[in-house]
């Protein structure tokens, strides 16, 4: 393997990597984000649970978002490395 394309795989994962820590972190805070939202709903504020609930959901999505291009850049530094 050339030495350019050792850095392409070394960018690729690092990338990668930092994808993945991304979207635990974003995973992390839509945990706390619904524990934030069900205290609203039982202190009665519906309209701020409502709110904090959709903030929630926004989260997971770009947790899922963030972690599929993770593997897309870890699978595209494999196949390079890989490749004959």
């Amino acid at each position: 393997m050339a030495p350019n394309q050792t850095l392409v795989v070394a960018k690729a994962l690092t990338l990668s990597v930092s994808l993945f820590s991304a979207g635990v972190l974003l995973g992390a805070m839509a945990t706390g984000t619904t524990y934030l939202s069900q205290a609203f709903y039982a202190s009665g504020w519906k309209k701020t649970g409502d709110g904090v609930r959709f903030f929630t959901i926004a989260l997971v999505v770009l947790a899922y978002l963030v972690f599929g291009f993770g593997v897309w850049f870890a699978y595209k530094a494999l196949i390079t490395q890989l490749s004959p």
